[in-house]
């Protein structure tokens, strides 16, 4: 550990310096305006000294400890409300980039043909459906007669049968939902 106390550092940092500057002098120190040393002066977050000057190392802890934007850091309870406010905001507006983006993706993709609206889908799929309703629905008559003959079966039973079978299979079929 060091055994040097930080007013011992500040002796050695200011060795050569002057110990006492003037407000002007002060502010080029800090690199702010000689109003916002005046400022800080007046409000008593930094002291002059005996003779009217300002001795920097002392008013640059002062300043540092008293200074609004300092203590903020260390008060993130009381600034919280105020921080919560700007992250909701920010999170609103990365959510509406994020649709923007999303949206506008979408729209290329239309323009390129590569997605189609859900009422044509809808449509389509419906027209494929009665399609093959029609088409299982005819099946028991054109195959039943080929059916019966190379089973030597009654052309009208195995006709019958099989439209029986194609009705239960499109009876349970039609109480199937299909969501899109």
């Amino acid at each position: 550990m060091s055994s040097i106390t930080p007013r011992k550092q500040d002796a050695f940092r200011t060795r050569g310096q002057k110990t006492a500057l003037t407000v002007a002098e002060y502010a080029a120190h800090r690199g702010v305006r000689p109003r916002a040393v005046q400022r800080a002066l007046k409000q008593r977050r930094i002291q002059r000294g005996a003779d009217g000057l300002i001795d920097p190392a002392a008013a640059d802890r002062a300043w540092h400890a008293n200074t609004r934007a300092n203590r903020r850091i260390g008060a993130a309870s009381a600034a919280a409300p105020e921080a919560e406010a700007v992250l909701e905001l920010e999170a609103a507006r990365r959510r509406r980039l994020l649709a923007d983006a999303a949206r506008h993706e979408l729209e290329v993709a239309r323009l390129r043909g590569e997605v189609v609206s859900r009422a044509l889908a809808v449509r389509a799929a419906h027209g494929f459906a009665r399609a093959l309703r029609t088409a299982c629905q005819s099946w028991p008559i054109k195959i039943g007669p080929s059916l019966a003959a190379a089973f030597e079966l009654d052309v009208q039973a195995v006709t019958l049968y099989l439209e029986d079978a194609v009705r239960d299979l499109l009876t349970e079929l039609a109480g199937e939902r299909v969501d899109f």
